[in-house]
């Protein structure tokens, strides 16, 4: 190992952690491929059994990552993938009924079989399968591998330079983060300041969040498609267009990314199916798929707030989260009794504003938390740009 590499694999794990991180990764998959390709879609209490172990090996991951993993960013950003790939693991074994022949054909060799349950298990959207997450609005056209590859590394560097100016900003101050500022139901007490604080703060954090997803899809698709190991049409765009979320269903269904809609509502569907009053009714039936699926949501993103070190009692994914189909319940009401009628420039006028207006007032309670920790927002990134540059300027 080059000196070199060896700061960014310790700040990562040490290599003890990094080699029991990979073995437990090996076991998982060889479990979940084991499962895919051997046990039929039949066999349901061997596969609730594989599940069951596939679940016991992600939480031996997260615990090696979690111990070995020196930055509370990295660690909050691993400990969601962690589960989010045992999500679509059990969606595929338990929802879709994933067997070898919806894989490949029989006449591939075993090892292709392997690679191609590992691809569809990482392929959250499930894109050129038959299990495809549709995208209601926007698109992508085709592209050639040069095209793709120069305008993908071209968003992924503007993108990261973008993210590098703004984790590089000073942090907040503690008086307008603290936990009273973060009111659901105390909208009043806020001064100005506090609320114009909370517009900017709201948009900032999405914008950053939007920012990270963004350049670490786009380094995976990358160097897929560099490779060959996929073809661009294989890897479309992350997000949809941002002018659709003039509703919160559409911001979650459209505008954001749907990397968990395929796990989020298989899991939400098998458990609704399994209460017959519920599910036998369907208005109460739909309402109790989409708690279930921001409830999914929560967790994981729970387990993101734990892992960056935010106390369990403060920290807020699980408040946001629920927050949110309550929020579309109450659109829904509303598109329904005074909906009719409307302009639709008006109604999508009025809905950015409710869409805006809701974040803003549900936001603060998932990361006014994280920013109490007081972490360095730098440490984020591997490497800067923007506050070396500016050095070199002022030094010159």
């Amino acid at each position: 190992m080059t000196t070199a590499m060896k700061p960014m694999l310790y700040a990562l794990a040490g290599e003890e952690g990094i080699r029991q991180a990979f073995v437990v990764e090996v076991v998982f998959l060889a479990c979940f491929v084991g499962t895919a390709l051997h046990v039929p879609c039949k066999s349901v209490v061997l596969r609730l059994t594989s599940s069951i172990l596939l679940a016991f090996w992600s939480y031996e991951l997260q615990h090696v990552v979690l111990q070995g993993c020196r930055n509370p960013h990295w660690r909050a950003t691993a400990a969601p993938l962690i589960w989010i790939q045992l999500m679509s693991a059990t969606e595929l074994i338990l929802v879709s009924r994933v067997e070898a022949g919806d894989i490949c054909s029989e006449e591939n060799r075993y090892y292709r079989q392997v690679g191609r349950s590992i691809a569809l298990l990482w392929n959250l959207r499930r894109v050129g399968t038959k299990w495809n997450v549709s995208r209601p609005a926007g698109g992508h056209r085709c592209q050639g591998t040069y095209h793709f590859v120069r305008n993908r590394l071209l968003t992924t560097c503007l993108a990261y330079l973008v993210l590098d100016l703004m984790v590089s900003a000073p942090p907040p101050a503690y008086n307008l983060v603290a936990s009273e500022k973060q009111a659901l139901l105390q909208a009043s007490s806020l001064s100005v300041e506090d609320v114009v604080f909370r517009i900017i703060g709201t948009i900032s954090f999405w914008t950053c969040t939007y920012l990270i997803n963004l350049v670490m899809t786009n380094s995976v698709a990358l160097v897929c498609v560099g490779t060959g190991l996929s073809l661009p049409t294989s890897c479309p765009p992350l997000y949809g267009p941002i002018t659709e979320a003039y509703t919160i269903r559409q911001f979650w269904g459209v505008s954001w990314h749907q990397c968990l809609r395929r796990g989020l509502a298989g899991h939400a569907e098998l458990i609704t199916a399994l209460m017959p009053l519920i599910s036998s009714t369907k208005i109460l039936a739909r309402y109790t798929r989409l708690f279930v699926a921001f409830f999914i949501s929560a967790l994981i993103h729970h387990a993101s707030d734990l892992a960056m070190g935010i106390p369990a009692s403060e920290a807020g994914a699980l408040r946001f989260f629920v927050l949110q189909p309550i929020g579309i319940m109450l659109e829904d009401a509303a598109q329904s009794t005074i909906g009719i009628g409307v302009h639709p420039y008006l109604r999508r006028l009025f809905g950015y504003m409710w869409v805006l207006s809701f974040l803003v007032w549900t936001t603060p309670s998932w990361f006014y938390p994280q920013q109490r920790m007081g972490l360095d927002a730098a440490s984020l990134l591997p490497f800067h740009v923007v506050a070396p540059a500016l050095a070199y300027l002022r030094g010159g």
